[in-house]
């Protein structure tokens, strides 16, 4: 496995590992209307125009078989989408049906988010923070997530941070089991539509 910083022609990829990865949230949140690829590819488009010396992917035989986004900041977020045009794109791409979502499934997700933001257990001092990861189903368990959290670990390490924030659900053991190995501790629980995440952080050494 190869893990690299991500480029332009690797976001339909990464948009096919991340549909096959989390078939339950798509179907919570979509029913059985699946959503328009474009819907993620301008997602993390927008991710990868905003960190993108954060945005790795994981190569098997030139193939892009996984992927993990790190944030320096949580922040960043915010800024990215008021200097470039996503959220403008978005709202297009929902009210002219080009995503295929409907707005309560919109407004749903945007609760869920506002709902996790605000919850105190997120509100950590300021660090680092894995907002999402994923692996094609047909190469899980053969050192594809731990390589690409090295990797981002790594960066974020050398950016002067002191901890990382990431959220997993309690079901997804794991995962949970991985993230305990590279030293995350549970630091609490929050809860969205879907059920509760537990708030894991790690402290890098002094």
């Amino acid at each position: 496995m190869e893990a690299r910083r991500v480029r332009s022609p690797d976001i339909p990829s990464v948009v096919d590992v991340f549909m096959r990865g989390f078939p339950d949230s798509l179907r919570h949140y979509c029913g059985q209307r699946t959503p328009h690829p474009d819907t993620f590819a301008d997602m993390f488009t927008f991710l990868a125009q905003t960190e993108p010396r954060g945005f790795f992917v994981a190569e098997v035989g030139e193939k892009v078989v996984g992927y993990v986004v790190a944030l320096s900041s949580p922040g960043k977020l915010v800024t990215g989408a008021l200097k470039q045009p996503y959220l403008f794109r978005a709202l297009r791409g929902i009210l002219s049906g080009g995503y295929g979502v409907s707005l309560p499934s919109v407004f749903r997700v945007v609760w869920d988010k506002v709902r996790m933001v605000m919850a105190p257990a997120i509100r950590t001092p300021a660090g680092g923070e894995i907002l999402s990861i994923a692996v094609s189903p047909e190469v899980r368990r053969q050192g594809v997530a731990r390589g690409l959290m090295l990797v981002a670990l790594e960066w974020l390490r050398s950016m002067g941070l002191r901890r990382v924030r990431l959220e997993v659900r309690p079901q997804n053991q794991a995962a949970f089991r991985l993230y305990e190995s590279l030293g995350f501790r549970v630091h609490g629980q929050v809860k969205d539509s879907m059920g509760p995440w537990l708030v894991m952080i790690l402290q890098f050494p002094s």
